[in-house]
């Protein structure tokens, strides 16, 4: 079962751990709740493989 995206607690680790697929309609959501162009989102925090985003993984060095 999904959470909502306001359900969030900005914890990262259901992106990490989960892989979750952001909808096109999400982007704005989280966009604007950290504050940043969809853009910026998009090119910092996201990847696109087959038509769907989702987070970046950058392992702990």
């Amino acid at each position: 079962m999904g959470m909502a995206i306001d359900e969030c607690s900005k914890c990262r680790n259901c992106c990490k751990e989960l892989n979750c697929i952001i909808t096109e309609d999400e982007l704005d959501k989280i966009a604007s709740c950290l504050k940043i162009s969809n853009e910026e989102l998009i090119s910092k925090y996201l990847t696109k493989k087959y038509g769907e985003y989702t987070a970046k993984c950058i392992p702990n060095k």
